[in-house]
């Protein structure tokens, strides 16, 4: 996997990448491409129970700090913050509980491992995965907007296209 990409403004202040302005402005295009619009930003009703919908809302303040929070990001915040509640029940039933419990078969009782420990894991990899679907990093959100090769939109045509040999498109 690549590395994420870095927004335009912190590649300037590192100065460790040599661009030109256009290449600057292409890049700033792209960051102003994927932020969408986020007035409609409201908990939906399917969040459950009350951790959960503090979440969200906490969540959801931030990234809008941020600008990182869209209208299309609504369900996705929404998936995060049932996972992480759920995450923190788990955690906090795990708290004391024994790595194996006793299962019942046919011949006695087995140790196993305990099913909360299963549920801890499940729920931290949905939180992991609603967590980056989400891009909590601009980084996570550029990747989202990169032209794909090929695809690049035509120059303009050079001032100085009629006295040389060029063609329309440069």
């Amino acid at each position: 996997m690549g590395r994420q990409k870095k927004p335009i403004d912190v590649l300037i202040q590192d100065g460790k990448k040599h661009l030109t302005k256009a290449e600057i402005a292409k890049r700033r295009r792209e960051e102003a491409k994927v932020k969408g619009e986020n007035d409609k930003l409201a908990c939906p009703d399917w969040v459950q129970g009350r951790v959960a919908r503090n979440i969200y809302q906490a969540t959801a303040r931030e990234l809008k700090k941020i600008e990182l929070l869209a209208n299309l990001d609504v369900t996705t915040l929404g998936q995060y913050a049932n996972a992480m509640a759920k995450y923190r029940e788990v955690n906090q039933a795990i708290q004391g509980a024994p790595l194996l419990v006793p299962k019942p078969t046919a011949y006695g009782d087995v140790l196993v491992e305990n099913p909360l420990f299963r549920l801890h894991v499940r729920y931290a990899e949905e939180t992991r995965k609603y967590g980056d679907k989400l891009g909590l990093t601009l980084g996570a959100r550029l990747k989202l907007s990169t032209t794909p090769k090929g695809k690049e939109p035509p120059k303009p045509k050079s001032k100085y296209a009629e006295f040389t040999d060029e063609d329309d498109n440069g």
